[in-house]
């Protein structure tokens, strides 16, 4: 390529007071320009601005109010910017660029990295300016100011360009695809540089590009040791055997130690499985619960030579147990035991249907859709055999961006009832096909709670199975049991319907034309197109007005109402609409299904695989939502019906299951020969309290005495939590809603801040009061005391370990998972007791709960709030060492009657709640750290 072709071009990045064009102001501006490969500019500024800077802005830039006060003014500012008239410029993410200062120039000269990055990139879910600094080890973090990141996109992409070439295959992969779709793009010029000439440019910003990618390849070169697998007999004494020899374990795990529950939990394993019972098996921060299963389900499965599905409720979990655990366990148990993760088909992706797509021309050739062909494009040729791409590996950006992308996603999703499977001319580079091939072969298989219960037909589930993070399911056997009807994928049939009518036409015209069917079907496409997009905008104009005049309406969330008749006129027209839907759906699949059943019947699947699969993936859905709403209409006692709204994403009509334990009897316990439950909080320390909620919602009282073991296990404590754990629960505090709120309990809080020097955790339940929070915090500490907050950067758990005396904020959602073993950790603060969500659906089943199992208050209310607290106490003590205090802040508990307070401090054992006074809190926490620690 011809330097030149480059022309004049830079890197710009800007920094402001907040993400609104309309409302925000720029706080910083930089840039470096170029003409062809030659470093013309560097630019840098603070602007001026008497715009509020919040906390959260100012720790995330480094940017501080003084500063820009003394900035120039925006319209000295932008005599330079006006200067690069005529440029392209490059900036990642260049919407955000583009909204503050498009507008200043002729013709918008943002070009967006994003996208190129992501295809250079594939199966990388994250695109932040951040991941790639941070991993290419740019630099330990973002700097979040205008030239800074500028300077950095550029290295990254130069740093991205050469890793791809190192890849000759991939390299000429990409460039094809890029060249048919963006051949005259300033990246894909940069693309098509010779290396002499990128090293060219990395040498004129002083980045020394060789010394990068050597590290980042030796980085990420694979070390390997091999030791002396690990012999067991499963039995007990060979379990046993196992976890007393410490120095074999030490070999894979250095920091190892015997532990009495961790072997007790094991054996409980192996007895399950064993004798083909099931069982449930509470396991405390510090058990070792993730080993206590797998050895003994590794064991199992070499001497059954029966299969284990280990499922968990979270990704981080299973990409934890795929990438960490099991290959640890490996090198220890041998490397015989073939393991491999599934997901649903719904994530995955189907080429035929993509290629069917791309070629019928129904994408139209603006922006978007020329990226979501390119990039699918991609994502299916680098499809390879070692790593098998899927939804996961998407970055859910472009679906936020881009409703042409999310649409096609949508539309090529597998659905495993449509499948053409080795018909398909795809097949053996298929996600879904080359995935369950594995899982047939597998002994372990790994995945999640949905998964588990929507598993594809042509695949047998394991009966032996170990449900991880068992606390969770309630919620996701509500996910995996209900129906959702929503607009936006009404919205998509709709649009498919001429397709879906017009696949049958094909097939009818090639080999039997007959006008009279023929005629049928290009007839019914456009009435019945028009009938539904008439019933679609009815009912959102029916359901936004019924919302409307809801007392508790919001513009800004998801509002939900039950699906009940009443006397309200609109309400009426809605069950109106909904019935003329359901009677739509089967006045359309009545005809149809006649002529789905001679296709299927008399013509070639392979012959005609990609046909087929566009046919049968539409007349499973219309089968759905006729049985859907059979079911929303009838009112089946088993289910609640509710309506849901949104001012964007439209309305769901949605059916779920009251009744969730006999959904995981019937089709998880009553299936299997032995299922283990487990999870670290399944009701409080010995069990006594918070079972019966347990027992309901696994499904295991609902088994014969005989697969069950009689009671769960509940394992001992590891740590002292009553002597190296306070809990303090201040109740003399103002409505968290009310004014004043955060300042008056952070004055409290903050005094142990001080005395600590840091080493505290603060978990805020709304975004209001974390951002109020982070802004206070930021005026006391900043410059004294490290504050690590979340929003602010990928790695800001890990920077608070390592500082030892810093202040981490947060939303509840940051307290999952995470692990601060040590001093870094001792003081956690709450901003209230967990809620139970108020949905519909947990209004029926506490009812449900109450009139089949007893007190739903105490054993489902009480027991669901006590569980979702313990995940986060549980954050503060994680080694035999750790020692610290928590204080949650909650005025609704002084309304508690005696009897309530008293059931929920026995729901939270082993943590002893202490009920405090606010301006006695911090005085009492410090004399803990004084005189107790």
């Amino acid at each position: 390529m011809n330097i030149n072709d480059l022309g004049k071009w830079g890197l710009l990045d800007i920094e402001t007071t907040g993400i609104s064009a309309q409302n925000d102001h720029i706080i910083d501006i930089g840039f470096l320009t170029f003409d062809g490969l030659k470093l013309e500019k560097k630019f840098s500024s603070l602007v001026r601005t008497d715009h509020n800077i919040s906390g959260f802005i100012q720790k995330l830039t480094g940017i501080s109010p003084d500063q820009v006060m003394k900035a120039p003014h925006i319209d000295k500012v932008l005599t330079d910017v006006y200067e690069l008239e005529g440029y392209k410029l490059i900036a990642h993410n260049s919407d955000f660029e583009s909204g503050f200062l498009g507008s200043y120039f002729d013709e918008d000269p943002f070009v967006d990295s994003m996208p190129f990055l992501a295809m250079m990139n594939m199966g990388k879910a994250r695109l932040n300016l951040e991941s790639f600094i941070t991993s290419f080890g740019i630099a330990d973090k973002e700097d979040h100011r205008g030239y800074e990141d500028s300077l950095n996109l550029l290295k990254v992409y130069l740093m991205n360009v050469e890793l791809v070439r190192l890849d000759t295959e991939k390299y000429f992969v990409i460039q094809s695809v890029l060249m048919e779709h963006y051949s005259n793009h300033l990246l894909t010029k940069i693309f098509n540089l010779e290396s002499a000439y990128i090293y060219d440019l990395a040498d004129q910003i002083d980045f020394d590009l060789k010394g990068h990618l050597k590290n980042y390849l030796a980085k990420n070169q694979e070390e390997s040791e091999s030791i002396d697998p690990a012999q067991i007999d499963f039995n007990s004494k060979g379990l046993s055997g196992f976890f007393q020899d410490e120095d074999k374990i030490k070999e894979v795990f250095p920091r190892y130690e015997m532990r009495d529950s961790q072997l007790k939990m094991a054996l409980r394993v192996g007895q399950s499985f064993g004798n083909k019972v099931h069982s449930i098996i509470q396991a405390p921060t510090g058990t070792g619960k993730t080993m206590a299963y797998l050895v003994p389900s590794f064991t199992f499965s070499r001497v059954s030579g029966e299969k284990v599905l280990l499922t968990t409720g979270t990704k981080s979990l299973q990409k934890q147990l795929a990438d960490k655990d099991i290959p640890m366990m490996k090198k220890l148990l041998g490397d015989d035991i073939k393991v491999t993760k599934i997901i649903g088909s719904k994530n995955h992706m189907c080429e035929l249907l993509f290629r069917s797509k791309f070629d019928s021309g129904r994408m139209l050739l603006g922006e978007d859709e020329i990226f979501t062909r390119a990039y699918f494009d991609l994502f299916f040729q680098l499809n390879s055999e070692d790593e098998y791409f899927n939804k996961e590996n998407v970055p859910f950006v472009f679906k936020l961006k881009s409703k042409n992308f999310e649409e096609t996603m949508t539309d090529i999703s597998v659905d495993y009832r449509a499948c053409a499977g080795s018909n398909c001319i795809y097949h053996k580079q298929c996600s879904y096909i080359q995935t369950l091939r594995q899982a047939q072969e597998a002994d372990l298989i790994i995945s999640n709670h949905a998964m588990t219960f929507s598993w594809p037909k042509s695949l047998e589930r394991p009966s032996y199975v170990v449900v991880d993070e068992a606390h969770k399911l309630e919620s996701e056997l509500t996910s995996a049991f209900s129906i959702d009807i929503a607009e936006k994928d009404l919205q998509v049939f709709y649009k498919n319907l001429s397709q879906y009518i017009g696949a049958m036409i094909y097939i009818l015209t090639v080999h039997e034309y007959d006008e009279g069917k023929v005629d049928f079907l290009r007839n019914l496409i456009q009435p019945k197109q028009a009938k539904l997009e008439d019933l679609l905008l009815a009912l959102n104009n029916l359901i936004e007005l019924y919302f409307q005049k809801s007392p508790r309406y919001t513009s800004e969330y998801w509002n939900e109402l039950p699906y009940i008749s009443n006397n309200d006129p609109v309400c009426k027209k809605i069950f109106h609409e909904v019935h003329e839907l359901h009677e739509f759906f089967i006045d359309l699949f009545t005809p149809l299904n006649r002529f789905y059943e001679h296709i299927v019947d008399n013509y070639d699947e392979k012959e005609h695989a990609e046909t087929l699969t566009i046919i049968t993936k539409n007349h499973e859905v219309l089968k759905d939502y006729i049985n859907s709403l059979e079911l929303l209409e009838t009112k089946d006692t088993d289910y609640s019906g509710a309506l849901k709204y949104h001012e964007d994403h439209g309305f769901i009509l949605n059916v779920s299951p009251i009744d969730v334990g006999k959904c995981s009897y019937d089709n998880l316990l009553s299936l299997s020969e032995s299922v283990v439950f487990t999870s670290a909080t399944m009701a409080n320390a010995d069990g006594s309290n918070g079972t019966a909620m347990t027992y309901w919602s696994t499904g295991y009282n609902y088994l014969d005495q005989k697969k069950r073991f009689q009671t769960g296990l509940f394992l001992d404590p590891v740590y002292d939590y009553e002597k190296n754990g306070q809990v303090f629960l201040a109740s003399d505090v103002e409505g968290i809603n009310a004014p004043g709120y955060v300042e008056d309990t952070l004055a409290e809080v903050c005094k142990v801040i001080d005395h600590l020097e840091g080493k505290t955790l603060l978990l805020y339940s709304s975004r209001r009061r974390f951002e109020l929070a982070v802004d206070l915090l930021i005026k006391r500490y900043d410059g004294h005391i490290p504050l690590f907050i979340q929003g602010t950067g990928n790695n800001i758990v890990d920077s608070f370990k390592e500082q030892q005396n810093g202040i981490l904020v947060g939303m509840e959602s940051l307290s999952e998972g995470i692990d601060i073993p040590g001093d870094a950790l001792q003081f956690i603060y709450v901003d209230k007791i967990p809620d139970l969500r108020m949905d519909f659906i947990i209004k029926k089943r506490r009812d449900f709960f109450d009139s089949a199992f007893g007190n739903e208050f105490k054993d489902y209310f009480l027991a669901t709030r006590a569980r979702a607290l313990h995940q986060k106490l549980g954050r503060l003590i994680r080694t035999k060492d750790d020692k610290g205090c928590v204080l949650i802040t909650d005025g609704r508990t002084k309304r508690w009657k005696k009897n309530t307070l008293s059931s929920f401090n026995e729901l939270m054992k082993p943590y002893h709640i202490q009920n405090i006074s606010m301006d006695e809190a911090s005085t009492k926490i410090i004399d803990c750290f004084r005189n107790t620690f």
